[in-house]
């Protein structure tokens, strides 16, 4: 158990540029992926009615009224909709392929073989 422990820290520490790829893949995704909800996300609650300066039941009724029908005919709902689902389908494609490396660079460490493979998966 002990040596394979040990051999699996030997394994990291020669693919160590891996682990920084996947870091800055994922941390780059989850900024843009924020800033992108983020900018659809707070013009919307900036505009629901506050409740503590005296504000009455209508007001939030008239605003889910209003965001029932921006949802069915507002283009800008849609294209923000439109470009999420195109994020989505990107991260889907992208991913299987960073998988795909990963699983090689493994098996041909498993062979013996070293170096740079990380690419060509």
């Amino acid at each position: 158990m002990k040596s394979a422990i040990s051999r699996s820290w030997i394994s990291m520490k020669e693919q160590f540029y891996i682990l920084i790829l996947l870091f800055i893949y994922r941390l780059l995704w989850g900024y843009f992926l924020y800033r992108f909800v983020r900018s659809a996300v707070i013009p919307v609650l900036l505009r629901y009615p506050d409740t503590h300066a005296g504000g009455s039941g209508l007001g939030r009724l008239l605003y889910y009224i209003e965001g029932q029908t921006a949802l069915g005919g507002d283009p800008a709902v849609q294209r923000w909709l439109w470009l999420l689902l195109a994020l989505s389908l990107l991260r889907l494609l992208i991913s299987p392929f960073i998988r795909a490396g990963l699983l090689h660079e493994l098996h041909q460490e498993r062979k013996g073989e070293r170096g740079l493979f990380f690419s060509r998966g």
